[in-house]
C-alpha cells in the first residue's frame, strides 16, 4: 500500500540512473511525479519470484534515454495488473540528440510471467529506436546459481489505447515470443506510430 505523489527526480551521472523501481510491490499508486532520468523512468519488475501486483503510474511526465514505460525484463515472479494512465513523455535534459531505446516495453526475460497491463493515453514527444517493445524470452540470467534455471511462462493480456509515439528506425514496433512459448492477446487501440519509412518488405 505505498502512495508516491508529486516526486521529482533528476537522476544523471551513471547509466543505470533509474527514477523508481517497482519491485515486487502490491497496491503501488503513483501520481503527479516527473522524472528525467538516465535508465527507465519508473520500471514495474520482479527481482525475486515474488508477485508485483496492483499498480497504476498516472499523471506523470517521463523523460529517460532508455525506456520511460516499461513492465518487466526483470521478472522472476508474476507481474499482473499494472496501469500506466496519461503519460507524457519528453526529451531528456541530459545528452540531448541521443534516441531512447523504447517508449512501450514489456518483457518477460528470466522465467517468471505478466498477465493484464493495460497502456492508455501515452504521448510521447520524442523519437525512440522501437517506440513498442513487446517480447517474451529466455535471457539465461540468474542472480541465483545454485538453483535450477526457470522455464519461461507466459505474456498475455495486454491493452495499449490511446498512443501517440515517434519511431527513428524502419522497426517501429516489435510483438515476439520463442517456440512454444507464444505472446497471447495483445491490443492495440487508437493507435499512432509515426516511421521515418525505407525498411524492407
Amino acid at each position: 500500500n505505498v502512495h508516491i505523489y508529486q516526486v521529482k527526480i533528476i537522476n544523471h551521472g551513471w547509466s543505470s540512473n533509474d527514477g523508481i523501481d517497482i519491485d515486487c510491490c502490491r497496491n503501488v499508486l503513483m501520481e503527479d511525479c516527473d522524472f528525467d532520468t538516465d535508465d527507465d523512468s519508473a520500471p514495474v519488475k520482479t527481482h525475486c519470484t515474488d508477485t508485483c501486483r496492483d499498480i497504476t503510474i498516472r499523471n506523470c511526465t517521463f523523460a529517460t534515454l532508455e525506456r520511460a514505460v516499461k513492465v518487466g525484463n526483470e521478472c522472476f515472479g508474476p507481474i499482473i495488473n499494472v496501469h500506466f494512465e496519461n503519460i507524457t513523455v519528453n526529451q531528456s535534459t541530459y545528452l540531448v540528440g541521443n534516441i531512447p531505446l523504447n517508449a512501450m516495453y514489456i518483457a518477460v526475460a528470466d522465467g517468471g510471467s505478466i498477465d493484464s497491463v493495460f497502456f492508455d493515453n501515452i504521448h510521447i514527444n520524442i523519437p525512440s529506436q522501437t517506440s513498442i517493445f513487446i517480447r517474451l524470452c529466455m535471457r539465461d540470467f540468474q542472480y541465483d546459481t545454485t538453483i535450477p534455471k526457470p522455464f519461461p511462462k507466459y505474456l498475455r493480456n495486454v491493452w495499449i489505447r490511446n498512443v501517440y509515439t515517434q519511431s527513428s528506425t524502419p522497426i517501429p514496433c516489435s510483438i515476439t515470443g520463442i517456440p512454444g512459448y507464444l505472446v497471447q492477446n495483445i491490443n492495440l487501440e487508437n493507435v499512432t506510430v509515426s516511421v521515418p519509412g525505407g525498411g524492407a518488405p
